[in-house]
Order: C-alpha cells, then sequence, then structure tokens
C-alpha cells in the first residue's frame, strides 16, 4: 500500500467503504461500537458458503468447456491432416 500513488489509494479505501457500508446496510455486518470494529453475523457467513459454492461451481464449468474445446481443435486438426493426405496422398 505504501508503493501506491496516493490517489489510486484514496479510490481503493473508498470502493472497500463502500462495500462494508453495503455489508452492514443488508445486515451481513453488524457495527459493535464498544469495540469500534465490525461483527460477522450468522447471514454473511451464509452468504460467503453461498458465495465460495458458486465459484467452484463456476471454475468446474469453465475446465470442462476449456476441455471440450481442446478435445474439439484436436479432432479438427487430425482431420484436417487425415483430409490432407487422403487428397494429396503422403509418399511412399
Amino acid at each position: 500500500m505504501f508503493i501506491l500513488p496516493s490517489d489510486l489509494k484514496t479510490r481503493y479505501f473508498r470502493h472497500i467503504r463502500r462495500m462494508i457500508d453495503s455489508l452492514t446496510f443488508t445486515g451481513e455486518l453488524q457495527y459493535d461500537g464498544n469495540r469500534k470494529t465490525y461483527l460477522l453475523t450468522g447471514k454473511s457467513m451464509a452468504s460467503l458458503l453461498d458465495w465460495e459454492r458458486d465459484l467452484r461451481t463456476h471454475r468446474a464449468h469453465v475446465i470442462r468447456e476449456t476441455i471440450i474445446i481442446c478435445f474439439t481443435l484436436i479432432i479438427a486438426i487430425g482431420t484436417a491432416v487425415q483430409a490432407y493426405q487422403a487428397l494429396y496422398g503422403s509418399p511412399p
């Protein structure tokens, strides 16, 4: 944080502050005035678990789609090579 320019630090902290205010507004965080800190609620833990599950599912979908694309490219290249050899013949 110390090597960042001051305007970038300001934007970063403003963004973090808006996130904290949003979480407080939805009830996922509660401000404790005695300790001057924020406390997590059960709702926030449930939201974090749902978010983690959604991320895991998304990653699995992306990996599966990547594998399918790779296999499709391999099949397409193999087919193109076989078509070339069938048309022009390979030397004996």
